[in-house]
């Protein structure tokens, strides 16, 4: 199982509890490697930070979730440098993906939260139309019982399934599910510790 990088923005910012510097210092070191961009103010405002995916694309492959709405976020997305693309079924207003699909050759992931998955697979457009699967979990995830198991065991079998979990206790876990790749989040990265 992978292990990418995680790198949260808000307020047009990288959110770390580090100077510039040493952000800087890290960044350089990332250089080639992969980057999950959560995007907050993307996602809950509809203000992508594009201009700092621009200066992220110059070190690393950028996967980029920023909430897009529309085709048009998307190509917003696809020129700022992101090569995969997370889409939030809850946040899409297309009535289906094909035209984005037709539209460029980067990859588009549906997003589900823990909570959305409870009832089973989500077969919906989004779903059944991307490339991937990214399901997140957060402080306020209910745990993984017996049912949720087997539930992304399924998708793992469907999809290629990412995850977004910033539980520190969960982060071991996921090693025995079939999960491509874990989103970890740069303060819970052993080779960045001080």
């Amino acid at each position: 199982m992978q292990e990418i990088l995680l790198i949260h923005m808000r307020r047009g910012k990288i959110v770390l509890d580090l100077s510039s510097k040493d952000i800087r210092d890290i960044l350089d070191r990332l250089q080639g490697s992969i980057i999950y961009v959560f995007d907050e103010d993307g996602i809950k405002r509809n203000h992508p930070n594009v201009s700092l995916y621009q200066r992220l694309t110059n070190i690393a492959e950028l996967w980029v979730d920023a909430g897009p709405r529309t085709v048009g976020d998307i190509v917003d997305d696809v020129f700022s440098g992101a090569q995969r693309i997370v889409i939030r079924p809850d946040l899409w207003v297309e009535l289906d993906l094909h035209t984005v699909v037709d539209l460029t050759e980067n990859e588009l992931m549906a997003l589900y939260h823990s909570s959305d998955i409870q009832k089973g697979i989500p077969y919906d457009m989004v779903f059944t139309q991307s490339h991937g699967v990214v399901l997140q979990f957060d402080e306020d995830s209910t745990p993984l019982d017996f049912k949720m198991n087997g539930i992304i065991k399924q998708i793992c079998k469907v999809k290629p399934t990412y995850i977004l979990d910033t539980r520190k206790q969960q982060m071991e876990k996921w090693d025995t599910f079939g999960i491509t790749a874990v989103f970890r989040p740069l303060d819970q990265m052993e080779v960045f510790d001080k």
